[in-house]
C-alpha cells in the first residue's frame, strides 16, 4: 500500500576518496577510452543486474564502501524492503552478489510480526551498515514509527545497537492522533552519532500524506537517543504557508555541513492554495531547506516534486534537485550557507532545464559536476532508468551521454529510486524492476570520468629473476575538468586470479617521463613463471582509473 507514497529517496553518502579495484584484463593494444555516460557492461548483464529477494523486493536506497586496501573495497549495498522486512544486497565490483554478506549476498530482516520498510542506508567506517525506514505495528497506517537498523559487516544484525539491532522511535502524536513516522533519510557524523529525518503526522490528519510535520532524531553510537539533541533526542518542526490548510511535507536527504550544521532538503504541499496561481491540490508548491533547525527557507515559487540535494564538501554549498510538476524536467538550485541563492549559479540560483528527465535523486562528484538520477519514459510503454550530468554552474555536461543525459534501451517496470558515484567515477543507479507485485532490485551502472591508461608495456617482457624491467604507461588521459594526474601506481598480481584487488603487491610508482608517459624500472625478484602486472592512474581528485594489464613472463 506504500509503494506510491513512500518515495522520498536519502541522498547518496559523501565519497571518500578511496581505491576501487576493478577487474578488467587489457591485452597490449591501445584501448579505448572509456565514454562518460555509457552502461558499462562489465558489470552484470550489459550494465544491469536484477536480484529477486523473495517474492517481491524493492530497492529505494543505495551506497557504495569507499575503504581502500580492505575486502569491502567499493562494493554496492542496496537497500530495501521485501515481504519480510527491510531487504539488503551487498554486490562485488562487477555487480555479482557478495557471497559473504548475510544469505548468498542478501538479508531480510522482520521486526517483531510488524510490516517493515528501509528507505535509507549508510555505511560506518568500519563497514558496518545502517538502514532507515519505518515500522508499521498494526495494519492501520496510524500505527507507524522510525525504524533503524546495524548490521555487521556480514550481514548479521548487530547485536550492540540498540534491541539486538533495532531502534524504533515513536514521535508522540498530536490532538487526539496517533503518530506516523516515516523515516527517509539518514547521515552519519563525524562523532559516530546518527541523524534519521523523516515526517510525523500533525493534528489535522492520520493519515499518510495529510498535515506532515518535519521529523528529526539523532541516536548514539549504540543506537540510544542522544538526549542533548532537541527534546529527548528528537526535533518536531512544522511548516505552514497557509493557515488553516491540511499539508504535506516530505524530506528526502539530511546531511551535515563541513562545519556541522545539520541540513534537511525536502518538499511541501498543501490542499488548499488561494493565490490566482490555483495551484492543484497536492501540487508541489516549492522547496524547503533547513539550514539549521528550526529554521526554514522556502525559496521557489514553481510546483515540484521529488526533490533530493546533497552538500558540496569544499565549501558547503547546498545543491537542490527537482522535477517540475508542470515541465517533468529538472529544476536545479543552488543556495549558500546562509539560505540565499547562489547568484553565480543558473539564473539567479536557479537551472530550470528544457530537457532530458526529472529528478528523483542527486549526489556530487569531487570536481563540482551534478549527477541526477531518474526514471525516462524512453517509449510509450515503460520507464527506464538514466541519469544526466550538469555542470558546477548548472548546464547540462554535453560531454556525459547524448547531451548530458544518458539512459539504456527500454526495459520494462525499470525505475530508478538512487544514485551513488563510485570512487572511480562510475555511477550506480538502483530501482525498482520487475512487473507490479514482482519487483526485483535492479542496478544499472554507467561509466564515469576517470583517468585512462591508453597502452601499457613492460621492456623486455620475458626476462630472468635478477634483471631488470622497465614499465612504461602512456597515453594516459584524463576527462575530467581542471583534473591532472598525480602518479600512476604498479602493481603484480599475487594472488593470480587475474585482478586487481588488496592481496595484490604494490611495486611503486611511475616518473613522468614526458606529458601522458610515466615509467617505473624494478628488479625481478619473481620466482619463474607468468605473472600479470597491473597499472593505474590516480588523478588530483582522487578518483582512480581501470586498472590496465600485461603479462610477465620470468624464466
Amino acid at each position: 500500500m506504500f509503494k506510491n507514497l513512500l518515495h522520498r529517496k536519502p541522498v547518496a553518502p559523501s565519497q571518500r576518496r578511496a581505491l576501487r579495484f576493478r577487474p578488467r584484463l587489457e591485452a597490449l593494444e591501445d584501448r579505448c577510452v572509456p565514454s562518460a555516460g555509457a552502461l558499462d557492461t562489465s558489470f552484470g548483464s550489459g550494465g544491469g543486474v536484477t536480484t529477486p529477494i523473495g517474492s517481491q523486493a524493492l530497492a529505494y536506497a543505495v551506497t557504495v564502501y569507499p575503504n581502500a586496501g580492505t575486502v569491502n573495497d567499493s562494493k554496492i549495498v542496496a537497500a530495501g524492503w521485501d515481504s519480510i522486512g527491510f531487504a539488503l544486497a551487498r554486490y562485488n565490483t562487477n555487480g555479482s552478489l557478495d557471497t559473504s554478506f548475510g544469505s548468498g549476498g542478501t538479508v531480510s530482516t522482520a521486526i517483531k510480526s510488524a510490516a517493515s520498510w528501509a528507505f535509507a542506508v549508510t555505511l560506518q567506517p568500519d563497514g558496518k551498515v545502517l538502514a532507515a525506514g519505518l515500522v508499521q505495528w498494526t495494519r492501520f497506517a496510524s500505527s507507524v514509527d522510525f525504524a533503524l537498523e546495524r548490521y555487521t559487516t556480514s550481514g548479521n544484525l548487530d547485536p550492540t545497537f540498540g534491541s539486538g539491532g533495532i531502534v524504533t522511535t515513536n514521535f508522540t502524536g498530536k490532538g487526539t492522533n496517533t503518530s506516523t513516522d516515516f523515516a527517509y533519510a539518514i547521515a552519519l557524523q563525524s562523532d559516530g552519532k546518527i541523524l534519521v529525518a523523516g515526517t510525523t503526522t500533525g493534528a489535522d490528519g492520520p493519515y499518510i500524506g495529510q498535515d506532515n510535520d518535519i521529523a528529526l532524531a539523532r541516536y548514539n553510537s549504540n543506537g540510544s537517543l542522544d538526549t542533548s539533541f532537541g527534546s529527548g533526542g528528537k526535533v518536531i518542526t512544522s511548516y505552514k504557508t497557509i493557515p488553516g490548510s491540511i499539508g504535506y511535507t516530505g524530506v528526502s536527504s539530511v546531511t551535515l555541513e563541513p562545519n556541522g550544521s545539520i541540513v534537511v532538503v525536502g518538499e511541501t504541499r498543501f490542499t488548499t492554495d488561494p493565490s490566482p496561481t490555483g495551484l492543484p491540490i497536492f501540487g508541489g508548491t516549492g522547496i524547503i531547506v533547513l539550514t539549521q533547525v528550526p529554521t526554514v527557507y522556502d525559496y521557489s515559487a514553481n510546483p515540484v516534486r521529488d526533490v533530493s540535494g546533497a552538500i558540496q564538501g569544499w565549501d558547503g554549498k547546498i545543491v537542490v534537485a527537482a522535477s517540475d510538476t508542470t515541465t517533468d524536467h529538472a529544476d536545479l538550485a543552488r543556495l549558500n550557507l546562509n539560505g540565499s541563492l547562489d547568484s553565480t549559479f543558473g539564473t539567479g540560483g536557479i537551472a530550470y532545464e528544457s530537457a532530458g528527465p526529472g529528478a528523483l535523486s542527486i549526489a556530487l562528484q569531487s570536481d563540482g559536476k551534478i549527477v541526477v538520477g531518474s526514471s525516462r519514459y524512453v517509449n510509450a510503454a515503460w520507464p527506464s532508468q538514466s541519469v544526466a550530468r550538469y555542470l558546477s554552474n548548472g548546464t547540462p555536461d554535453t560531454t556525459f551521454g547524448t547531451n548530458g543525459i544518458s539512459a539504456p534501451a527500454p526495459a520494462p517496470f525499470d525505475q530508478s529510486t538512487a544514485v551513488a558515484i563510485q570512487p572511480d567515477g562510475g555511477i550506480v543507479l538502483t530501482g525498482l524492476g520487475g512487473p507490479t507485485g514482482n519487483e526485483v532490485f535492479d542496478l544499472v551502472r554507467f561509466e564515469g570520468d576517470s583517468p585512462t591508461i591508453g597502452w601499457f608495456a613492460a621492456s623486455p617482457n620475458t626476462v630472468t629473476s635478477g634483471a631488470g624491467v622497465t614499465l612504461t604507461a602512456s597515453n594516459i588521459v584524463d576527462l575530467t575538468a581542471g583534473a591532472t594526474i598525480t602518479h600512476v601506481a604498479f602493481y603484480v598480481d599475487t594472488n593470480g586470479d587475474g585482478k586487481l584487488d588488496s592481496g595484490d603487491t604494490l611495486l611503486g610508482y611511475g616518473t613522468q617521463t614526458s606529458t601522458g608517459v610515466s615509467t617505473y624500472t624494478f628488479t625481478v625478484t619473481l620466482t619463474s613463471g607468468s605473472y600479470t602486472l597491473f597499472g593505474q592512474a590516480e588523478d588530483s581528485y582522487g578518483v582512480f582509473g581501470y586498472p590496465v594489464a600485461i603479462s610477465l613472463t620470468v624464466n
